[in-house]
Parts: C-alpha cells; sequence; structure tokens
C-alpha cells in the first residue's frame, strides 16, 4: 500500500463519527462522503464502535447495508440495547364481571344510555370464579456499553377472603360453592362472596324504551280470508286482549298492482292496487284485505296502530311496468332499481294518497313504509325454457336512491294534515342488520351522515326521523349488539323498532335451523321449541336493540313454511292450526301494552332470558324465557297481586291467580314461556 492510501484510509476512520444516547441504550454512526474511490470497510465500523465503548446489541446486517447503500452524511442506528422488563405483580384472573353497578352512559344530546348497566353478576355451582396468577420475576436488559440492566420482581397478592366458594387443593383456584350472585371488592385486602339463590332483580328506577307495541303483517293472506266465514275469528285470535293474543300494531300491505301477473310464481301474492293506470283511484280494490283491517280495528279498538308499507311502487311507475325488477343476465344488471326518480314524487302522492284514505276511514296511520329490504335486487330469475319467475314483489333501491326518494316522501309529508296526525315517513326497513360495516349501516351513513362523503345536506333527513327499522332475519346476538353500539355511538337519538322476523329455512341465526333443516319434508314449525326460540328473538330484539316495537312476518299463513302464528286451510277454511308462536307472542303482546316502560331485570337464573315492563296502569310485567330442557325457579320479591300464564309443550298461556303477596316463587317448565303480571 502506498503512502497515499495508508493516508486516505486513516482520514477514513477519522471521519466516522459514533453518537451514543444519554441512556446508553442506543448508538448512531454517521459516515462523512469520503469523495474517493476508497470506501469504508465493516471493520473499520466496529473499530470506531468499539473505541466508543460500544460492545452489545450491534446490529451486523444494518452495518452491511449502510457501508453497501453508501449511506453517508445520515444518521444511522447501528446499536440498541435491550430495556429491562420488570417483574408483574401477582393478579387473579376473575371469570365473571366485575362492573356490575357502572353508572350510565351520558350521551352527547343528553339522553341516558342504559344499554351497558347490569345489576349483578350470576354464577352457578361449581363455575370457575378466580384463578391466582403468580408474580414474575421480570426480564434482565443491557446498554450499549455492556452494562446489565436488573429487574424488579413483582409482588404477590393475599389469598381472597370472603363466602361461598371453594379453593382448588394448590390454593390458586376458586369456584363457587353455591348458585346465586358475586360480588368483588378490591382493597387492601381483596374480598370475594358468592351469596343468595336464583332471585329476580327489577330496578324501577333504571328505565329504558317506551312500547308501541306488538303486531305482525296482513300481506297477502287477507287477501283470501276477508272473504272467508270465519274471517272474524280468526282477527279476534289475533287482535282482541281476552279472546286472542291483543296485537295492536296491524302492516298492511299496499299492493303494487300485480294481479294477474303469471310470472308471481304464488297467485295469493300477486296483488291489487288502488292506483289506476290513469292516475285515478279505486279504493274499492283489495276488499278482502280492507275487510281484515276492519275486523282487526273492531277487536284491537280505535287505538290500533296502522303501518302502511310497500314492497314495490305501483306498476304503472316502474320502468318495466312490472312489480319487481327485470331479469339479468350478468351481474352488472342485477342491482338496477325498477322506478326512476322521474316517478319518485308520483309514488309519494300514491303512499299519502292511500294514508289519507284510510286516515279519513277512522284507522290510526302512524307510519308509511315505503323502502322494504333495499339492499336486495328482487329480480325475477330465467327459467331453462327462457321464461322468467319470481317469488314477490320487491324493489332495490342503491343507499343513494334510497336517500332521494326519502327525500321526495319527506317533502310530500312533512307539514301536511297527516303529518299533523302523526302519519310519519318510515325510514326504510333494512332486510338484516350485519356487523360493522354492514348494508344497514352503509345506508343509515348515507341517508342521516353529517361527512363530506354524501353529496348531499341530510339535515332535513335527520330532523325528520326519529326511528330506524329493522328486520331481525340472519342477525345473531353479537350482531345485534354491534348494531346496538354502532346507533347509540353515531345516532343515538333514534329509537329502534323491529317490523319483521320469521324462522326462515336458510337462517341461521333462527333458533331452530337444525331442526328446519332435518325436516325431510319441511315443517311449520308449530311445537314448542319454534315458539321459545321466538320469544328469545324478542327477547334480545328489546334489551338489545331496545325495540319500540316487535311484529312478527305473516300473522297467517299456509303450506309447510316457518313463518306463519296462525296456519290456514285452503280447502277446510275452519281448519285452523295455532301454532306455539302464537301462543308465545301472546305471552307479550297480551301483557305488555303501548306506553309500557321497560325496566331493568335479571331472572337470576343461567339460561333463563327475561324482560320486564312497567304499564301505565301501574301493573308490571316480567317475561321469562326458560332455554333449560329442565324446570328452574326464580323469585320475585315484590309485593303485589300475582298472576302468572305459562306456555310450554302442555300449556298454552294458561293462568294461574295466586293473590297478594310480598314474595313470589316463579316455577318455569322446561323449555317454556312465563309471564308474571302483578300491580
Amino acid at each position: 500500500m502506498d503512502n497515499t492510501s495508508k493516508d486516505s484510509l486513516e482520514q477514513l476512520n477519522k471521519d466516522i463519527l459514533v453518537s451514543i444516547a444519554d441512556d446508553c441504550m442506543t448508538a448512531y454512526i454517521c459516515l462523512k462522503n469520503p469523495g474517493t474511490e476508497i470506501c469504508y470497510g465493516y471493520e473499520d465500523v466496529k473499530k470506531a464502535l468499539a473505541d466508543a465503548g460500544v460492545k452489545m446489541g450491534i446490529n451486523d446486517e444494518l452495518i452491511h447495508r449502510i457501508l453497501s447503500e453508501k449511506r453517508y452524511n445520515s444518521m444511522e442506528t447501528v446499536a440498541e440495547g435491550k430495556h429491562v422488563e420488570d417483574g408483574e405483580d401477582a393478579r387473579y384472573q376473575l371469570f365473571f364481571n366485575t362492573d356490575v353497578s357502572n353508572k350510565p352512559v351520558i350521551r352527547e344530546d343528553g339522553s341516558v344510555d342504559y344499554y351497558n348497566l347490569r345489576l349483578y353478576e350470576l354464577v352457578s355451582e361449581g363455575d370457575k370464579l378466580a384463578e391466582y396468577i403468580p408474580p414474575t420475576k421480570g426480564v434482565f436488559g443491557y446498554d450499549v456499553r455492556g452494562k446489565l440492566l436488573v429487574p424488579k420482581p413483582g409482588k404477590p397478592k393475599t389469598k381472597l377472603r370472603g363466602k361461598g366458594f371453594t379453593v382448588s387443593e394448590d390454593g390458586n383456584t376458586y369456584y363457587s360453592a353455591i348458585d346465586g350472585k358475586v360480588e368483588y371488592r378490591q382493597s387492601e385486602k381483596v374480598n370475594a362472596n358468592v351469596s343468595g339463590s336464583n332471585v329476580t332483580v327489577l330496578d324501577n328506577n333504571v328505565n329504558y324504551q317506551t312500547i308501541n307495541g306488538f303486531g305482525a303483517s296482513a300481506c297477502w293472506w287477507s287477501q283470501d280470508v276477508g272473504s272467508w266465514d270465519n274471517a272474524s275469528d280468526i282477527m279476534q285470535a289475533l287482535y282482541d286482549d281476552d279472546k286472542g293474543i291483543g296485537l295492536n300494531i296491524y302492516r298492511y300491505n299496499l299492493g303494487a298492482g300485480s294481479k294477474n301477473d303469471s310470472h308471481i310464481l304464488t297467485k295469493n301474492r300477486q296483488t291489487e292496487c288502488f292506483l289506476n293506470a290513469d292516475g285515478t283511484y279505486n279504493f274499492n280494490n283489495d276488499k278482502n284485505a280492507q275487510q281484515c283491517l276492519e275486523l282487526a280495528k273492531k277487536y284491537a279498538g280505535k287505538d290500533m296502530r296502522l303501518t302502511l308499507f310497500c314492497n314495490s311502487a305501483p306498476v304503472y311507475l316502474t320502468k318495466n311496468g312490472a312489480a319487481y325488477c327485470t331479469p339479468y343476465k350478468s351481474d352488472d344488471e342485477q342491482w338496477v332499481s325498477n322506478l326512476d326518480k322521474s316517478n319518485y314524487k308520483a309514488f309519494a302522492d300514491f303512499c299519502y294518497n292511500s294514508a289519507d284514505y284510510f286516515a279519513k276511514k277512522g284507522y290510526r296511520v302512524t307510519s308509511v313504509s315505503p323502502i322494504n329490504e333495499p339492499q336486495y335486487n328482487w329480480a325475477a330469475w330465467y327459467n331453462n325454457d327462457n321464461t322468467y319467475s319470481v317469488n314477490q314483489e320487491g324493489c332495490y333501491y342503491s343507499k343513494y336512491e334510497a336517500r332521494d326518494l326519502l327525500k321526495t316522501f319527506v317533502k310530500k309529508f312533512k307539514g301536511s294534515e297527516l303529518d299533523k296526525s302523526g302519519v310519519k315517513v318510515s325510514m326504510f326497513e333494512s332486510g338484516a342488520m350485519e356487523g360493522q360495516g354492514s348494508t344497514a349501516m352503509a345506508y343509515m351513513d348515507c341517508i342521516l351522515g353529517k361527512g363530506p362523503k354524501y353529496v348531499f345536506k341530510n339535515a332535513g333527513l335527520r330532523k325528520y326521523f326519529d326511528e330506524v327499522s329493522m328486520h331481525s332475519y340472519w342477525s345473531d346476538t353479537d350482531t345485534k349488539k354491534a348494531m346496538a353500539d354502532y346507533i347509540s355511538e353515531k345516532y343515538s337519538k333514534y329509537n329502534v323498532a323491529s317490523t319483521e322476523y320469521c324462522q326462515m329455512t336458510t337462517d341461521e341465526n333462527t333458533g331452530v335451523f337444525d331442526l328446519i333443516s332435518k325436516a325431510k319434508k319441511g315443517t311449520n314449525g308449530t311445537t314448542i321449541k319454534y315458539g321459545v326460540a321466538m320469544a328469545n328473538k324478542i327477547v334480545d330484539d328489546l334489551t338489545l336493540l331496545n325495540a319500540t316495537e316487535w311484529d312478527w312476518w305473516t300473522a297467517c299463513s299456509y303450506g309447510v313454511y316457518t313463518d306463519g302464528l296462525i296456519y290456514l286451510d285452503e280447502d277446510n277454511h275452519e281448519n285452523l292450526d295455532f301454532s306455539k308462536r302464537y301462543y308465545c307472542l301472546g305471552n307479550f303482546s297480551k301483557f305488555i301494552k303501548e306506553g309500557a316502560i321497560r325496566i331493568a331485570c335479571s331472572s337470576g337464573v343461567e339460561n333463563v332470558k327475561s324482560v320486564a315492563f312497567v304499564n301505565e296502569d301501574g301493573s308490571t310485567v316480567v317475561v321469562y324465557v326458560n332455554n333449560n330442557d329442565k324446570k328452574v325457579k326464580t323469585a320475585l320479591d315484590c309485593t303485589g297481586n300475582y298472576s302468572v300464564y305459562t306456555t310450554d309443550k302442555d300449556n298454552d298461556i294458561a293462568k294461574t291467580d295466586f293473590g297478594t303477596a310480598k314474595k313470589l316463587d316463579v316455577s318455569l317448565p322446561a323449555s317454556s314461556v312465563v309471564t308474571v303480571v302483578y300491580d
């Protein structure tokens, strides 16, 4: 090596700058640009680090990369120490919820959210309550200079003190010794107690939603039944408080005019329409359905709530002249609405005039619902012979089309005589309520959202609507909790109405899906298991969604399908088959009346759901759903005059009077719905 090269290398070594952070946990190098063909070497960098006292945590791979990429004149991290990890203190892993006395959340609008409020945690004998997790010693560390960093060991924890539990031989695992409630208090000494038995706890000071009532749809079947000799008996069974199950909400289908459209496979799903092709109206149409409505009002009374809903706009307004969307041949064609924007106003006029007709006849019209399950394509399908078929009327709307249609409807209804009398436009009825990012949420955001994402300002819609309507298909408990949380967070001022549900054969969240799928030739699901499954859905919707109303799909049905409360025989009209769903719904609808306020309730029994309301007359109603295959008991520790109504495999809302008492022991038969009423 000549003198020039030797001098150059010495200069390079001088130009390797090493810096160490104040805490000695990081070391850096900076390579000055040599400006010659002679470059730095790996050993040059290692020597510079050693000279500076860097011994640990050196990243050799990074050094090689810095050299190969010639990263000059920049500070580069080349060594990092390892931080010490102090030991963790001992702790108890708890297998029950300790936050049972949390205060309710005050929303931005000043309203109170009691959604997550719980009164206490229930446990059963043998349940694991807690496990002692010992302290850890921690993990040693070091800095870049090679100094060892010593961790602090975790501290032990005193044993749990209390009663009602047992402890494993090693002293680390705690089990409940009895059925009851568990309390946990953290102080200098940790205490846990399990006490009590199966006791229903009610709290009148914790109030939730006000109920509008319970109902069902008269879609399709009423078009026949209205002419039957026993039509009055059927409507009495549905809407009379004493001789029926006391429904108070009637969902009337405003037909789109598909009568005699043979493409709709089931004849009784072809509907008449009040609107004629020339724009005039004939309210003598749909005579039989109107007769059923009149009979329902006779038994329910003048205060019966009437909802008018549309599956499609009238055929005279649709693009294809049909009450369903055009069959598609490619995926690009399947999401096309059948209603042009130019006819939005005419559709709004049709719904307004129909509502006005019923209001003038003395019906208490409470809502008009023009958009039913807009997220489905509702298109006919091609058969093998190039003909096409469809199951029912329906119309797809994109979220933007739904919003614009609603703007037209609100413009028509707001400030009108119908509006002043209490008739509201329903925002839309979502076909399902999937998890975060679902279609239902997307439609809500588009219609009510405030952000710049949506082109039109939604202030008018936000001010007009106060309720969101949901169908409970394909929605399990977690899905409903997610939807409830979403609405509570973003749209807390809006109520939720559960306006449609039945036990569809394709819905794995029916609660009876396995039973349905195993039925070789299908089933109409009239047994108690189907009734209990429905009752669980009702309780979930009332408690998780705070639903202000709950409606079953079709009150009556034909054939073999799990969508009816009462099954009809087209050949023998007197042959009525009352399903257990009918009676289980009656355990709610007969006793929980419009204006009732839901109060906090816990059954105190595993696998027993419960819900409680206080009616305007001061009576309290508690409904239990026993999902156990055995009889269980609970107790109501409230003074009152008690009556109990039981529906199980052997009983149909069977009444037992207990008179006045300070406490009632409630027996819940296996797979049952039991209602307790006291004043």
